[in-house]
């Protein structure tokens, strides 16, 4: 018996009149309350006389509350707290032989169906190496060849391997299932191998779904399947654009406020000007003009250029030349990289697991979404991601400039010090030696996290396995 139907709801706020508390009662599942976004929202349903229940059952839409607490009133004025609920979602944690792996890395596209040179894969593979990366995320099976799951085996690199599907299903796919329990079974003796994930940022039709979890299990029954590559357990969603790397270590992954284990994230990534030279071919490189934009360079997509080039501008002036705008884009390209990883660096294991850069492989040459070009040519954010998932690293917020050392070993770090001095833009140490401090290590724990200033405490080593 729903005790709740069509009796008085009123709410705190509603996002709009199509949305109003009475529909929370109404009986009908087309209409729903949906409150201002906003903390400290309630609803409350006026029985018209006592009533005796043991349960409560809430339908959710998709944006649900995460934390609540349930209340009851004989007067509506007077309350008493029956049930406090706590829907925050664990996310995805790899472990490898029982030891907790932090998942650095990013996104493979589509090129491995494009070109297949002589020794280009196991370059690509050994570049993700040299950037400290310990995962690559094989987005939507982009590709099918055992040389990557080997070279990733010998090269200690994970794998997150997606099935095919982006966008609308066709629920009609004759041997969908099948074809994916082949997969499974093909590629099954990589040990690199430690997701199967259904679908790219949405869940599979129900049946799809309900099979390919079971082809996992019944095929590679150690490896955990996950149905969306960006909800659930992991996150995703970007953001795709240049932000002040400071917003890094505040709002985390953008889609979750929080860090958690997210699968994208990425921005422009203007590469070194002989790549450039190669993208524009025989069009003037400079100024900015439609060559590019058949680069992906756009001002209204993910990418959103203009702020990446507002953000060049504001560092280091405004270019006159397509050489002055590749050099000065990689001092961006190196802090906005770097500070990624390091935010998540500074929450790890409290609130962070995975980071995914989108992407580190390209598809072919572009303005946005790289580590490295087409030619294999590195840039800035090459070297920003090394550093910022370099084995044992020193770091500081970019926002607070509280300093942490992190300890990716498994190993403890005795008697360690650093010394660290502040240089400006144009590279000189203008503080004289004033803010020059020195941060030293007696005894460490592996495996353990402790942020602090320099001017307080020692940075003990940070949680991470690589």
């Amino acid at each position: 018996m729903d005790l709740a139907l069509h009796k008085t709801a009123t709410a705190s706020s509603n996002d709009g009149d199509n949305d109003a508390a009475p529909n929370a009662v109404d009986g009908n599942p087309r209409t729903r309350w949906s409150s201002a976004y906003q903390d400290g929202q309630w609803i409350q349903v006026d029985f018209g006389a006592p009533a005796t229940f043991d349960q409560i059952a809430i339908a959710w839409e998709q944006a649900y509350a995460r934390d609540y607490v349930i209340q009851v009133s004989d007067d509506g004025a007077k309350w008493t707290d029956v049930k406090a609920v706590n829907n925050a979602v664990t996310q995805l944690k790899i472990s490898v032989n029982g030891v907790p792996v932090f998942c650095r890395g990013g996104n493979w596209g589509w090129d491995e169906l494009l070109r297949r040179t002589e020794g280009r894969l196991e370059t690509a593979v050994q570049m993700h190496r040299d950037m400290n990366f310990t995962m690559i995320r094989n987005w939507l099976g982009s590709s099918n060849r055992d040389e990557l799951y080997r070279l990733c085996d010998e090269n200690g690199i994970l794998v997150w391997n997606d099935f095919w599907e982006a966008g609308a299903f066709n629920d009609n796919i004759s041997g969908y299932v099948d074809t994916a329990a082949d997969t499974i079974r093909r590629y099954r003796t990589h040990p690199c191998i430690v997701v199967w994930c259904g679908a790219n940022e949405e869940v599979p039709p129900a049946h799809l779904d309900t099979g390919m979890r079971q082809a996992v299990a019944d095929e590679d029954g150690e490896v955990i399947y996950i149905s969306n590559s960006a909800g659930g357990i992991v996150s995703g969603h970007g953001p795709y654009h240049w932000v002040d790397p400071a917003s890094y270590f505040d709002k985390g992954s953008y889609d979750t406020n929080s860090f958690g284990f997210h699968t994208e994230i990425g921005m422009p990534v203007i590469p070194v000007t002989d790549s450039m030279q190669n993208l524009v071919g025989d069009e003037p490189g400079w100024p900015i003009s439609e060559v590019w934009n058949y680069h992906d360079w756009s001002e209204i997509g993910n990418q959103q250029t203009g702020g990446y080039r507002a953000a060049i501008d504001a560092r280091l002036g405004a270019s006159t030349s397509l050489d002055e705008f590749c050099r000065r884009a990689q001092f961006v390209n190196y802090e906005s990289t770097r500070a990624m990883f390091e935010a998540w660096n500074a929450n790890l294991w409290r609130d962070a697991t995975g980071l995914l850069l989108w992407m580190s492989h390209p598809a072919w040459h572009s303005t946005v979404w790289q580590t490295y070009d087409y030619d294999l040519d590195v840039n800035g954010a090459y070297y920003g991601s090394r550093k910022g998932c370099e084995p044992v690293h020193v770091q500081a917020n970019a926002g607070d400039w509280t300093v942490l050392a992190a300890n990716h070993t498994p190993g403890a770090i005795d008697r360690a010090a650093v010394t660290a001095t502040v240089y400006d833009l144009a590279a000189s140490d203008s503080t004289a030696g004033s803010r020059r401090s020195t941060l030293r290590r007696r005894t460490s724990r592996p495996r353990s996290r402790m942020a602090g200033s320099p001017a307080t405490r020692p940075a003990p080593a940070a949680a991470g396995t690589a």
